[in-house]
């Protein structure tokens, strides 16, 4: 299972990178394979040129378990969402440029303008501002866990969580969409809330 969920990473990792929503080396991406551990990506590597033995599996503390290449720094953002999460096994971090925009004028993603986007996405809320790779960028993202699909990160980029990888990307694919959507509506004028 471990080499089907390394696949995987790198199968995110490349449509992540074609689609924008990461540059250069930007951006991380993990899967729980055990209650106390987890695959990630690793750390100064573009996630649109990774392969399976890129990919880093640690345990809670960022100790290295399997591969020889540094984790990501930002695994604490990843093991928060982990130990207060059961149900969720997968998490994107990525740095999208519309979504960016948002973050860096701590806008939070509330779209109101289209069903589809009420339903699927629901509120991304803005955490405040924290280093990237430090604990308090963990622990700022720790009151919208419980009840959100993943958080704006004021001045950073975005992080998303679901029960699959696959679920967990298409989350950050369409935040990106409909921030790209609202900012176009928003521009011509006038854009009608859905009561």
């Amino acid at each position: 299972m471990i080499e089907k969920y390394k696949q995987d990473i790198c199968e995110i990792g490349r449509r992540m990178y074609a689609r924008e929503l990461v540059a250069a080396n930007d951006g991380n991406i993990s899967i729980k394979v055990e209650e106390n551990k987890l695959l990630i990506t690793p750390t100064m590597m573009s996630k649109g040129y990774m392969v399976e033995d890129d990919i880093i599996l640690i345990d809670y503390e960022g100790n290295v378990l399997m591969g020889s290449k540094k984790p990501s720094s930002e695994y604490l953002l990843h093991t928060t969402v982990y130990k207060s999460r059961q149900d969720i096994n997968a998490i994107v971090h990525a740095h999208p440029v519309t979504v960016s925009a948002f973050a860096i004028c701590s806008r939070p993603v509330d779209m109101r303008y289209m069903p589809e986007a009420i339903m699927s996405l629901g509120v991304f809320p803005v955490a405040e501002y924290a280093r990237p790779g430090t604990k308090e960028l963990a622990q700022s993202i720790m009151p919208y866990i419980n009840d959100h699909n993943g958080c704006i990160l004021a001045n950073h980029g975005a992080v998303s969580w679901a029960k699959d990888i696959y679920s967990a990307y298409y989350i950050m694919e369409q935040l990106e969409f409909y921030c790209k959507t609202s900012l176009i509506a928003e521009h011509m004028g006038n854009p009608k809330i859905i009561p």
